[in-house]
Formats: structure tokens, C-alpha cells, sequence
């Protein structure tokens, strides 16, 4: 009998040790890797944008004429203006686009992006992890991880999120290109991708919003 009174002292006392789940248990175990995986789009964009920072004034010859082109950057040549330590991962599209001035049209000539008045844009896009997706709603969309880290990763006002559709009857004073698709983002702002790249071959390829096909896009003007 003593030795069974011993016994469960000694288990009342382990008990006494164990500690509850923690209530951030999430965000130090599982929005980290959601970071992990966002950051990886995020660093190929800064890179891009490098890339295109030393072709145009004042690191051209020439200016106010610049050298970059439109279309796809070659992940060969983002691999100097990758962050040290960091991926250059090829899930991941960065593409620079000269369209004219409501974005409507996207040129393919390089003389076009030198054109004061027309919009040049640098896109970076890919899909969404399959292990970041929320399962359980119609159209694919980032579950809480994944936008918890979109938030921890990039600052309010970045044009950084997920592909939508753009909502019957939105006003077009924003959506100036009339494009079908709108960026949800962290602060859930008026972002639109313009339809000058919604309708882009190569964007359609990865990025189809028709056929469900749900996007992260980092848009900036360049």
C-alpha cells in the first residue's frame, strides 16, 4: 500500500510539470515555413527589380533610353542580383512589361519601354504552394498561415498577394485598365493585375484565373 501511495505522489508531481499547448504554437512552428515560402517570391522580385534599376537612367549610356526589354527575365541573368544566401527558385516568373499609357496593350519592342508616357511594370508570379492552400473554399486561396506570413514578410502598401476575380460592379477610377483581376493583399486594398498582363500568354500559362488557376503576384512600377 505504501509503495502504491509513493507511486502516485510521484505521478501527481510529474503532472504538475506538464505544461498546457501554448497559444502561439502556430506562429513559431508553422507560419515560419509559410515565411520561408513567401520570402522565396519576394527575393526574386528585389532581384528584378535590380536587374532593372542598373538599365535605365543613370546607369545607361544612353538615356533617357533604356536597356532592359519586355518579356521574361532569364533566371540566369537574376543570379547576380540574388540576395546572398538566398534562392533563385524557377517556380517563380519575373517579367517586365511596356504597355501603353491605361494599360491595356503590352508592346513587345524594346524602343517601347523607353517611351515616357507608357506604363512599364515588372510582374513576379507563380502558384501558390499546394501545402499553403485552403481546401475548403471554391475558388483556391492562401489559408491563415500563409496570409499571416505574407503580412510578417512585406510592409502595407506593397502590391503583393492573390489573384480574385474582380468583384461585379467595382469602379474602374482604380481598375483604369478594366483588367477581370484584382490582388488581395495583405491590407486587402484596391490592387488590380492590368489586363495588359492578365492577358499575356505567358501570364496565362501559370495564371489563368478562368480556369482556377489562383496566383501570387508582386507588381511594381519600375
Amino acid at each position: 500500500m505504501y509503495i502504491w501511495v509513493i507511486l502516485a505522489t510521484f505521478l501527481a508531481v510529474l503532472a504538475s510539470y506538464t505544461l498546457s499547448p501554448r497559444a502561439d504554437i502556430r506562429q513559431i512552428t508553422v507560419e515560419p515555413l509559410a515565411e520561408a515560402a513567401v520570402e522565396k517570391l519576394v527575393t526574386k522580385h528585389k532581384a528584378a527589380r535590380d536587374y532593372v534599376k542598373y538599365r535605365k537612367k543613370p546607369y545607361v549610356s544612353n538615356p533617357p533610353n533604356v536597356e532592359y526589354s519586355p518579356g521574361v527575365i532569364a533566371d540566369e541573368d537574376l543570379d547576380p542580383y540574388i540576395a546572398f544566401g538566398h534562392y533563385n527558385d524557377p517556380a517563380y516568373i519575373s517579367q517586365i512589361f511596356c504597355m501603353n499609357e491605361d494599360m491595356t496593350v503590352s508592346y513587345g519592342e524594346q524602343a517601347q519601354c523607353s517611351v515616357r508616357k507608357n506604363k512599364k511594370m515588372l510582374v513576379t508570379y507563380g502558384v501558390i504552394p499546394t501545402r499553403w492552400i485552403n481546401q475548403a473554399t471554391e475558388l483556391e486561396e492562401p489559408n491563415v498561415d500563409f496570409m499571416n506570413a505574407l503580412r510578417n514578410t512585406v510592409e502595407g502598401g506593397t502590391m503583393f498577394g492573390y489573384t480574385a476575380p474582380v468583384l461585379a460592379g467595382t469602379s474602374t477610377d482604380k481598375n483604369i485598365s478594366g483588367s477581370s483581376v484584382r490582388i488581395i493583399d495583405r491590407d486587402r486594398a484596391d490592387i488590380y493585375v492590368p489586363s495588359a498582363v492578365v492577358e499575356d500568354a505567358t501570364f496565362k500559362e501559370v495564371c489563368d484565373l478562368s480556369k482556377g488557376w489562383v496566383c501570387l503576384v508582386y507588381l511594381s512600377s519600375v
